[in-house]
């Protein structure tokens, strides 16, 4: 639904209700003049789109500004006010005035962008999120979230790095040739076992030539996985120390000083 200034003044003499998945559009120069006990809830997408020259403007039915026939003067919750609920989505209010409500705008959602609003003569308070109040001023300009919502949402790529991917293949084949060397050394005390209790010297010298094999086996696998463990440490120190600036909780190791030095890193 569009609201437009050809309809001025909307006198509201009960709660409007902006249903969930539907949207609602207030063009400037539009004037709400609302009843006791009247307000606005909005549960859908909604957007006041005032300018600085037409403003639209959510106000008593007893404004003698916007309605020359008002029997009484307006004050302070003379209505109820604009309820945003959680489930409110592009909810925006631009360039408007809300004035002489019980809470002005109540939002249940930080999805709701205010810019250029002006609050005059409000009961209770002018701009709550969820239930705390935003300081506002009266009579001038407030804006909430006005440039986030207007700013497209940053996609966050994760910087590819080297280093981190080299300590990663280095670690995992360090770990793979530790563990495949323990077969090896299984089968080399086997060997050794069969050796000891072998009567006949061919079986003997089998038995010896087979621990030999399987000794060597296990001495390449465990010198390899002697040299990338520790490389995989000095990879990912590198790799830290390239990393841009982060905050952490956890204490880390500064190699930047003279010795370890336990600090956090910020």
């Amino acid at each position: 639904m569009t609201f437009e200034p050809s309809g001025n003044p909307y006198i509201i003499t009960e709660t409007i209700v902006v249903q969930k998945g539907k949207k609602t559009i207030i063009e400037p120069g539009c004037v709400f003049l609302f009843k006791s006990f009247s307000g606005l809830e909005v549960q859908g997408s909604m957007a006041v789109n005032g300018i600085q020259n037409e403003p639209v403007v959510f106000t008593s039915a007893n404004d003698g500004k916007y309605n020359p026939k008002a029997a009484q003067i307006a004050n302070p919750f003379d209505w109820n006010g604009i309820n945003v609920g959680n489930n409110g989505q592009e909810v925006r209010f631009a360039n408007f005035v809300l004035a002489y409500s019980i809470f002005g705008i109540k939002s249940q959602t930080e999805e709701i962008a205010i810019e250029n609003g002006i609050f005059r003569q409000n009961g209770q308070f002018h701009f709550t999120i969820n239930d705390g109040i935003k300081p506002v001023q009266e009579d001038i300009p407030f804006s909430f979230n006005a440039d986030q919502k207007n700013r497209p949402k940053e996609i966050k790529k994760t910087p590819i790095r080297p280093l981190r991917i080299a300590a990663v293949l280095t670690g995992v084949s360090g770990v793979s040739c530790a563990i495949a060397a323990i077969p090896f050394f299984s089968a080399a005390a086997k060997a050794n076992h069969e050796g000891n209790e072998r009567l006949q010297q061919t079986e003997i010298n089998e038995a010896w030539q087979r621990e030999a094999s399987a000794l060597n086996g296990a001495g390449i696998l465990s010198g390899a996985a002697a040299l990338l463990i520790p490389a995989t440490v000095v990879l990912l120190v590198l790799d830290e120390r390239q990393k841009p600036p982060t905050i952490s909780l956890l204490p880390v190791f500064d190699c930047n000083r003279a010795g370890f030095c336990l600090n956090f890193r910020f």
